[in-house]
């Protein structure tokens, strides 16, 4: 989504919410869709020392960790820490194994309902 500062635009994800999901919020929805946004430009996790000891991650995991809850690709990871792609996905790797997430969303999920979020927001 285009800003009229002319910066980043912003990143937006619709998921649909209804059916079976709309039963875990304690009432059947038609249809109804959540609706997520995100500035890339804004630090998405600032604590990495503390997720660094919950998941007992090495600076380099926490910082692909770090660039992982912010959104970003592999190919924007190996270049924002100056990596190769390959590299990268070693060490995302062995951030899941660490975190026993199955898949990157399942650790961004994780770490979304971790103190090292929730000290961030309060």
């Amino acid at each position: 989504m285009p800003r009229p500062s002319g910066t980043t635009p912003l990143r937006a994800v619709a998921v649909p919410v209804g059916g079976r999901h709309g039963a875990a919020l304690g009432h059947e929805l038609g249809a109804a869709a959540a609706l997520f946004v995100t500035d890339p430009d804004a630090e998405a996790l600032d604590d990495l020392a503390l997720v660094r000891r919950l998941f007992a991650l090495t600076p380099t995991e926490a910082c692909v960790a770090a660039c992982l809850v912010g959104g970003h690709t592999v190919q924007e990871t190996s270049a924002t820490l100056g990596l190769s792609a390959n590299t990268v996905r070693w060490h995302l790797k062995h951030v899941l194994h660490k975190a026993d997430a199955k898949t990157q969303a399942q650790f961004v999920s994780r770490v979304l309902r971790s103190p090292a979020w929730l000290r961030r927001s309060g």
